[in-house]
């Protein structure tokens, strides 16, 4: 009884060391799934919108994401310039056609905060354009401004994406 105690304590002890500063082995990420938007939101937490809906037209994709679980609506649009090869990095407020914008919807109003045309400052990456199938994959962050006179702004980090042309 003595030794299996003492074995049992041992295995406490020791494996939280064995796995410090590891990945959580027990839940992996889950993939994005066609026409998926992820994202962290610094005063609001975890963004996920599926399915997203896709615009599209000779120089851009449009994507736009909403939150229907959340008590207000919320929405992400990110508008990404088209180019022929991946990966290729957007600096969205440096980019005439990118944009990214948040915006709290209530009542049908927005509140919205926007990377674009000198304002604010972010990245869209594309990673991947699969030319067969019209799928795009990549990754978004931004620091977002309010316009119109109201001091404010929006955080997003670890942002993806994924969606069929």
């Amino acid at each position: 009884m003595r030794k299996s105690l003492l074995l049992s304590l041992l295995v406490a002890l020791f494996i939280p060391i064995l796995f410090a500063g590891c990945d959580n082995v027990l839940e992996p990420l889950v993939p994005l799934q066609n026409n998926e938007v992820r994202v962290s939101v610094a005063d609001y937490g975890s963004f996920d919108s599926f399915p997203v809906t896709v615009s599209t037209d000779a120089t851009s994709w449009r994507l736009q994401a909403n939150d229907n679980a959340a008590p207000d609506s919320i929405v992400i649009t990110l508008w990404i310039p088209r180019q022929t090869s991946a990966p290729y990095t957007v600096t969205v407020q440096n980019n005439n056609i990118a944009r990214i914008n948040y915006c709290v919807q209530i009542n049908h109003t927005c509140t919205d905060f926007d990377v674009y045309d000198g304002h604010g400052n972010g990245t869209i990456t594309v990673n991947s354009i699969d030319e067969t199938n019209h799928i795009v994959s990549g990754t978004f962050n931004g620091s977002l401004v309010q316009l119109n006179g109201n001091p404010g702004t929006k955080t997003l980090s670890n942002g993806e994406f994924k969606f069929v042309y």
